[in-house]
């Protein structure tokens, strides 16, 4: 259903377990992708100075228990320690749920599968299609490196990647968007994780409504990228974040490191990432593994 249709023209596929996601199986097709064996970590690491929206809640780690003062509840000489952590479902690396973005219809707003917002929000968040319900995620990946086809280390700022640029890094990096294919698209903004989280968060680049519309006609089934917002900065409009998960049920994947991936011309390899099943949530942290 698009933004520009009423509620009742679409409903999920029955084979999908959640939004465009299939049930998770290990098929010889996908062990086929692994070749070298070789297991690249695409998660950013947490930590309060990382690049975040300043709506959201900030991430803090706050000691509770000190291995100094276990001795009180535990029997030396065993010693223990554990903390409180206290961050939003969009912190660092993370997969976008399903009830994250909708579309406002009549002065309603609807999710993926014409599902209205307000009858699953709850003040303990949502009761239906919230984080938990993603499944084990392992599925063939493909890296779209859009600043090797440029000559560049970085897109410009506000980049928007084109439906031509996502077919001539098919074309030059020797892959193609397939039916049941996790998308991962380098903007090179990684760089900037550390070094000036501003305009890591305000000027990122990234594909608008027609690359994603692209990426959707051809089975992409998830997609991310090394950027805060995937799509190009366009606020107050999200329209790659509509199309993707409010119409299609496609799960969004940001903040990824993939500078790695890339530098190893690693193009195809098998995805593998694990959501926390938070209950209710908008979002999980998530972190996503790409083995060649």
């Amino acid at each position: 259903m698009s933004a520009n249709q009423q509620p009742g023209s679409a409903t999920p596929e029955a084979s999908r377990v959640y939004g465009a996601l299939p049930f998770p199986r290990v098929t010889p097709e996908l062990l086929r992708l692994v070749r070298s064996g070789r297991v690249f970590s695409l998660q950013q690491t947490m930590r309060p100075t990382m690049p975040q929206w300043e709506a959201q809640p900030k991430y803090s780690l706050t000691p509770a228990l000190t291995h100094a003062a276990s001795a009180e509840i535990m029997r030396p000489p065993v010693t223990g320690a554990f903390e409180r952590i206290e961050h939003s479902g969009h912190s660092g690396t993370h997969i976008d749920a399903l009830c994250h973005v909708g579309c406002m219809h009549a002065g309603t707003a609807y999710l993926h599968g014409e599902v209205p917002a307000g009858a699953v929000e709850s003040p303990q968040g949502f009761t239906g299609l919230g984080a938990e319900h993603f499944p084990p995620i392992v599925v063939r990946g493909i890296l779209l490196d859009v600043p090797a086809i440029k000559g560049c280390e970085r897109l410009p700022d506000r980049y928007e990647i084109t439906v031509a640029d996502i077919q001539e890094c098919e074309r030059r990096q020797g892959v193609a968007v397939e039916p049941g294919t996790a998308v991962l698209i380098r903007s090179g903004f990684e760089s900037l994780w550390d070094s000036d989280p501003e305009r890591y968060m305000l000027q990122s680049a990234g594909p608008l409504l027609a690359g994603a519309r692209y990426l959707a006609e051809q089975g992409c089934i998830l997609t991310g990228a090394d950027t805060a917002n995937y799509e190009v900065v366009n606020f107050p409009d999200l329209p790659a974040h509509m199309f993707l998960i409010y119409e299609r049920g496609i799960p969004i994947v940001e903040n990824l490191r993939l500078s790695e991936l890339a530098a190893s011309g690693s193009y195809e390899f098998l995805f593998i990432a694990l959501p926390i099943a938070f209950a209710g949530s908008t979002g999980s942290s998530l972190h996503p593994i790409a083995i060649t």
